[in-house]
Protein backbone atom coordinates (compact mmCIF):
# COMPACT_ATOMS: atom_id res chain seq x y z
CA UNK A 1 0.00 0.00 0.00
CA UNK A 2 1.23 3.51 -0.81
CA UNK A 3 1.95 5.68 2.23
CA UNK A 4 -0.03 8.65 0.86
CA UNK A 5 -3.24 6.61 0.44
CA UNK A 6 -5.55 6.34 3.44
CA UNK A 7 -8.11 3.52 3.83
CA UNK A 8 -10.88 6.11 3.36
CA UNK A 9 -9.38 7.23 0.04
CA UNK A 10 -9.06 3.74 -1.45
CA UNK A 11 -12.05 2.72 -3.49
CA UNK A 12 -13.51 -0.46 -4.82
CA UNK A 13 -15.94 -0.18 -7.71
CA UNK A 14 -19.51 0.44 -6.58
CA UNK A 15 -22.43 -0.85 -8.60
CA UNK A 16 -26.01 0.30 -8.14
CA UNK A 17 -29.28 -0.95 -9.57
CA UNK A 18 -32.45 1.12 -9.28
CA UNK A 19 -35.93 -0.12 -10.15
CA UNK A 20 -38.32 2.78 -10.81
CA UNK A 21 -42.11 2.93 -10.70
CA UNK A 22 -42.69 -0.64 -9.52
CA UNK A 23 -46.42 -1.28 -9.34
CA UNK A 24 -47.36 2.03 -10.98
CA UNK A 25 -49.04 0.53 -14.03
CA UNK A 26 -52.16 2.69 -14.00
CA UNK A 27 -53.54 4.28 -17.15
CA UNK A 28 -54.94 7.75 -17.77
CA UNK A 29 -57.17 9.06 -20.58
CA UNK A 30 -58.34 7.31 -23.74
CA UNK A 31 -61.76 5.87 -24.46
CA UNK A 32 -60.76 2.22 -24.07
CA UNK A 33 -58.16 0.27 -22.06
CA UNK A 34 -55.89 -0.11 -25.12
CA UNK A 35 -55.93 3.64 -25.89
CA UNK A 36 -54.86 4.67 -22.38
CA UNK A 37 -51.14 5.40 -22.10
CA UNK A 38 -49.27 4.08 -19.08
CA UNK A 39 -48.45 7.07 -16.90
CA UNK A 40 -45.05 5.86 -15.60
CA UNK A 41 -42.85 3.21 -17.19
CA UNK A 42 -41.30 0.59 -14.93
CA UNK A 43 -37.57 0.84 -15.63
CA UNK A 44 -34.26 -0.46 -14.33
CA UNK A 45 -31.22 1.84 -14.13
CA UNK A 46 -27.61 0.67 -13.57
CA UNK A 47 -24.68 2.73 -12.31
CA UNK A 48 -20.97 2.17 -11.76
CA UNK A 49 -18.62 4.37 -9.74
CA UNK A 50 -14.97 4.35 -8.67
CA UNK A 51 -13.20 6.82 -6.39
CA UNK A 52 -9.40 6.47 -6.21
CA UNK A 53 -7.44 9.08 -4.29
CA UNK A 54 -4.82 10.14 -1.77
CA UNK A 55 -4.98 11.89 1.61
CA UNK A 56 -5.35 15.28 -0.06
CA UNK A 57 -7.05 14.66 -3.38
CA UNK A 58 -9.41 12.22 -5.06
CA UNK A 59 -11.11 11.50 -8.34
CA UNK A 60 -14.55 9.97 -8.82
CA UNK A 61 -15.51 8.39 -12.14
CA UNK A 62 -19.16 7.43 -12.64
CA UNK A 63 -21.39 6.04 -15.35
CA UNK A 64 -25.19 5.62 -15.35
CA UNK A 65 -27.39 3.94 -17.92
CA UNK A 66 -31.07 4.74 -17.46
CA UNK A 67 -33.72 2.27 -18.57
CA UNK A 68 -31.34 -0.61 -19.33
CA UNK A 69 -33.97 -2.70 -21.13
CA UNK A 70 -35.09 0.40 -23.10
CA UNK A 71 -38.81 0.34 -22.34
CA UNK A 72 -38.87 4.04 -23.23
CA UNK A 73 -37.66 3.22 -26.77
CA UNK A 74 -35.03 6.00 -26.66
CA UNK A 75 -31.64 6.20 -28.32
CA UNK A 76 -28.88 4.69 -26.12
CA UNK A 77 -26.94 7.97 -25.92
CA UNK A 78 -29.99 9.76 -24.46
CA UNK A 79 -29.91 7.23 -21.60
CA UNK A 80 -26.13 7.38 -20.96
CA UNK A 81 -24.44 9.66 -18.42
CA UNK A 82 -20.67 9.62 -17.76
CA UNK A 83 -18.86 11.94 -15.40
CA UNK A 84 -15.77 12.60 -13.35
CA UNK A 85 -15.10 14.79 -10.34
CA UNK A 86 -11.61 15.74 -9.16
CA UNK A 87 -11.19 17.20 -5.66
CA UNK A 88 -8.10 19.08 -4.52
CA UNK A 89 -7.33 19.17 -0.76
CA UNK A 90 -10.94 18.16 -0.07
CA UNK A 91 -12.05 21.78 -0.64
CA UNK A 92 -12.02 22.75 -4.31
CA UNK A 93 -13.07 20.57 -7.22
CA UNK A 94 -13.88 20.38 -10.90
CA UNK A 95 -16.46 18.23 -12.67
CA UNK A 96 -16.82 17.14 -16.27
CA UNK A 97 -18.60 14.55 -18.32
CA UNK A 98 -21.18 13.67 -20.92
CA UNK A 99 -24.93 13.98 -20.47
CA UNK A 100 -27.02 12.55 -23.33
CA UNK A 101 -24.05 12.96 -25.69
CA UNK A 102 -23.20 16.56 -24.72
CA UNK A 103 -20.34 17.88 -22.59
CA UNK A 104 -21.02 19.09 -19.09
CA UNK A 105 -18.68 20.81 -16.65
CA UNK A 106 -18.68 22.56 -13.31
CA UNK A 107 -16.80 23.59 -10.19
CA UNK A 108 -17.45 23.29 -6.48
CA UNK A 109 -16.22 24.64 -3.17
CA UNK A 110 -16.65 22.51 -0.06
CA UNK A 111 -16.11 23.89 3.46
CA UNK A 112 -17.47 20.73 5.20
CA UNK A 113 -20.57 22.57 6.46
CA UNK A 114 -21.52 24.26 3.17
CA UNK A 115 -20.91 23.06 -0.38
CA UNK A 116 -21.43 25.35 -3.38
CA UNK A 117 -21.74 23.86 -6.89
CA UNK A 118 -22.09 25.62 -10.25
CA UNK A 119 -21.90 24.37 -13.80
CA UNK A 120 -23.28 23.96 -17.30
CA UNK A 121 -24.95 20.96 -18.91
CA UNK A 122 -27.08 20.17 -21.96
CA UNK A 123 -30.05 17.90 -22.55
CA UNK A 124 -31.36 16.49 -25.79
CA UNK A 125 -34.99 17.46 -26.38
CA UNK A 126 -35.19 15.69 -29.74
CA UNK A 127 -35.25 12.01 -30.53
CA UNK A 128 -31.50 11.62 -31.18
CA UNK A 129 -28.38 13.44 -29.91
CA UNK A 130 -27.81 16.47 -32.14
CA UNK A 131 -31.51 17.05 -32.92
CA UNK A 132 -32.42 19.77 -30.40
CA UNK A 133 -29.87 20.69 -27.73
CA UNK A 134 -30.98 22.63 -24.66
CA UNK A 135 -28.07 24.17 -22.71
CA UNK A 136 -28.72 24.90 -19.01
CA UNK A 137 -26.86 26.29 -16.01
CA UNK A 138 -27.11 24.92 -12.49
CA UNK A 139 -26.26 26.00 -8.99
CA UNK A 140 -26.62 24.15 -5.72
CA UNK A 141 -26.04 24.93 -2.07
CA UNK A 142 -25.76 21.96 0.31
CA UNK A 143 -25.82 22.65 4.04
CA UNK A 144 -24.81 20.05 6.58
CA UNK A 145 -21.86 17.70 7.06
CA UNK A 146 -20.60 17.18 3.48
CA UNK A 147 -17.70 15.12 2.13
Amino acid sequence: RRSDVTPEAESSPEISVVARNIGLSYSVGGKSETERPTAELQTIDVGLSMQPGTKNSRARVSMDVYDVVNKSKQNFYKRLHIGTEVTFSGILGVQGGLNQGYTTYGVFLNSRLVRLDAGIFAEELGKYPGDLKSRSYYGRVSVGWTK
